[in-house]
């Protein structure tokens, strides 16, 4: 893993859900894990290295940052598609 490259084949450069009350990821088999990786797989490489620049370079730019809200609603539409809330 490396702080400056994203590198698609590394666990450490994907997104991961924390639950606030274990401090523990939610695991790919949970409702919020599997829509998290959803809406990634819908992302170009293009968005990934934005992600990446947030998350590991803490970059601010506006297009970076765009990037991640459309990560996050993504994740909430597929969260709402759920018959039953994932928390």
């Amino acid at each position: 893993m490396s702080e400056e490259l994203f590198d698609p084949s590394c666990t450490g450069c994907l997104p991961v859900a924390i639950n606030p009350e274990t401090g523990v990821a939610f695991g790919e088999e949970t409702p919020l894990g599997a829509a998290l990786l959803r809406a990634w797989g819908t992302l170009s490489s293009e968005e990934h290295q934005a992600f990446h620049r947030v998350c590991c370079l803490n970059s601010r730019t506006e297009a970076d940052l765009a990037m991640c809200e459309k990560l996050t609603q993504q994740v909430q539409v597929y969260l709402q598609s759920l018959s039953e809330p994932p928390l």
